[in-house]
């Protein structure tokens, strides 16, 4: 059965939505990752978590996969090469958009599947107005603030204090796997932050999530020289096929949750 709802037909998407409400929507950005990764990479690792999810949650139940939402706020990163960022109301709007579109097709429960760090908060914001605008059920799905992170660095992370962070251990693994041409072995390097750390003298001031206390600005500029943010040396493809099973079977989890508890107000 397919499950991507951008190789089908208008009579195969009439057909699913009879059997499907649950739609998951991959959403990246297009930013730099420093010298040795290219600035889709967010994007690739999205696209990749969602069809692994839906092949394997298939046996179960149906979930369709929406198209890429491929520009995202990469605020943090705008004055770099290679990053294309959208102001955060013009973000607003596009997620709404396609929301709205995607509720207006049938689909009842729609779940972001987000894999840019710098998108957790405004998404987070956002769920409850476009649930009650599209009278759905809205969820996001990310990696960053949960026990998953935990998961990650018990399993994976051989790197020290925000070794995983971007284009880092993590990033570096996912794309080994995902598209290795992409990948300059040749320019791989440490780049642990200079500040913002426990080892650079901070308490409180923390980047590494989730054991900051408190949301407070930064830049790349004033942490890396490259753009990245971690420890890519200690990547491996092994790692990333790790990671990729780990945070699909964690996307599986939260869908059968979804899915048998969940009865969304357009259902009722």
């Amino acid at each position: 059965m397919k499950y991507l709802l951008e190789e089908m037909n208008v009579s195969e998407i009439k057909e699913i939505i009879k059997k499907c409400d649950i739609v998951l929507i991959p959403i990246g950005t297009v930013e730099q990752h420093g010298d040795h990764l290219p600035i889709f990479t967010d994007n690739y690792i999205a696209v990749e978590v969602s069809k692994m999810a839906a092949e394997k949650i298939s046996k179960e139940f149906p979930v369709v996969v929406a198209p890429l939402v491929p520009f995202g706020k990469s605020t943090e990163s705008k004055n770099w090469v290679g990053t294309i960022s959208l102001e955060p109301i013009t973000f607003i709007y596009l997620v709404k958009d396609i929301c709205a579109s995607l509720a207006k097709m049938g689909f009842k429960k729609l779940v972001f599947v987000n894999a840019h760090g710098g998108h957790v908060q405004l998404l987070g914001a956002l769920t409850s107005d476009i649930a009650r605008e599209t009278n759905t059920f809205v969820a996001v799905f990310d990696w960053w603030q949960t026990d998953i992170q935990d998961d990650l660095k018990t399993g994976v992370r051989e790197s020290g204090e925000a070794g995983i962070f971007h284009a880092c251990e993590a990033e570096t693994s996912q794309m080994m796997v995902l598209r290795p041409d992409l990948v300059n072995k040749e320019r791989i390097a440490e780049s642990y932050p200079c500040k913002f750390t426990e080892s650079s003298g901070y308490k409180h001031l923390l980047i590494e999530k989730p054991h900051h206390l408190f949301s407070f600005s930064w830049n790349f500029e004033e942490m890396s020289q490259t753009g990245a943010v971690g420890d890519p040396t200690k990547a491996s493809r092994d790692k990333g096929e790790l990671i990729f099973e780990i945070l699909s079977d964690a996307l599986c989890s939260v869908l059968r949750e979804i899915k048998e508890k969940v009865i969304s107000s357009a259902s009722a």
